[in-house]
């Protein structure tokens, strides 16, 4: 598995207070058929995407989702 998902493992085991090992045992227990690294994947994702959402829900976030993000135009110039 590639490392920033390995950090990204080790960053929410120690945001939730336990050990990594704990973390990854209890998304081996909870998964189905899917490979444990899929599992850690989308486990990863999830956690990182309800951080998000509490953002938005207390108006934290800079941008919002019902608008397009657009580049600033010194950007162009970069390419």
């Amino acid at each position: 598995m590639e490392q920033e998902i390995w950090d990204a493992v080790d960053d929410v085991a120690r945001r939730r207070c336990i050990l990594v090992t704990e973390l990854v045992s209890e998304i081996d227990r909870q998964r189905g058929e899917a490979s444990l690294t899929a599992e850690l994947r989308v486990y990863v994702l999830g956690y990182y995407r309800k951080v998000i959402e509490r953002l938005d829900s207390y108006g934290m976030t800079r941008v919002p989702l019902a608008r397009p993000i657009e580049q600033p135009a010194e950007y162009a110039t970069l390419q």
